[in-house]
This record gives structure tokens, C-alpha cells and sequence, in this order.
């Protein structure tokens, strides 16, 4: 049994408290890609400008949906063929996917 200290006294609901705090980390991360993926669709369905989509686009790179992320900072990218920064924050996306 445990000493009211550690795992131990999490174990009542048959998990411990970290495996909870990665479950919840997980569900959260699930509805913000969620949520994400459909701001994406209705911004490019309703032709918002560059700077609505590059604003989404850092939201799927940093919740981890790099798919999205990619897909964004191209869109961004054909609207917006000048902005050097553009570019760069796309190859950021492509850095952490070949990590």
C-alpha cells in the first residue's frame, strides 16, 4: 500500500494520477484539433484574408496538427507569395515533422 505519497494515492480509479493528467492532456489537445480543423474549413469556404489563416495556421502547428499546419501556411503562401515570414514558419512545420 502507499504512504499518501506518490501514484499510490491515485490508484481508487484503477489509474494513476499521471496516466489521468496525460488522458486529459490528450482529450484537449483531440478537441482543439477538432475545433481547429473546423475554423479551417469555414475560413477557406468564406475566402478569409492571409492574416485569419496564418493565425489558424500557427494554432494547428502549435496544438501539433502539422497536416493542417502545412496545408494553411500554403494557402497563406499563394495569398501572400512576398511575405518572406510566411515561408519561414511553413519550414518550421516541416523541421518538426521530420523530427
Amino acid at each position: 500500500m502507499g504512504n499518501g505519497r506518490g501514484p499510490d494515492t491515485q490508484r481508487y480509479t484503477g489509474c494513476t494520477a499521471t496516466g489521468s493528467l496525460a488522458f486529459w492532456r490528450l482529450l484537449q489537445r483531440a478537441c482543439l484539433v477538432t475545433l481547429n480543423v473546423a475554423i479551417v474549413h469555414t475560413a477557406v469556404a468564406a475566402g478569409e484574408d492571409a492574416s485569419v489563416l496564418r493565425g489558424q495556421a500557427e494554432m494547428s502547428f502549435n496544438t501539433g496538427d502539422l497536416p493542417a499546419a502545412l496545408e494553411l501556411f500554403s494557402k497563406v503562401i499563394e495569398m501572400e507569395p512576398n511575405n518572406e515570414r510566411n515561408f519561414y514558419k511553413r519550414f518550421r512545420v516541416y523541421l518538426k515533422k521530420s523530427r
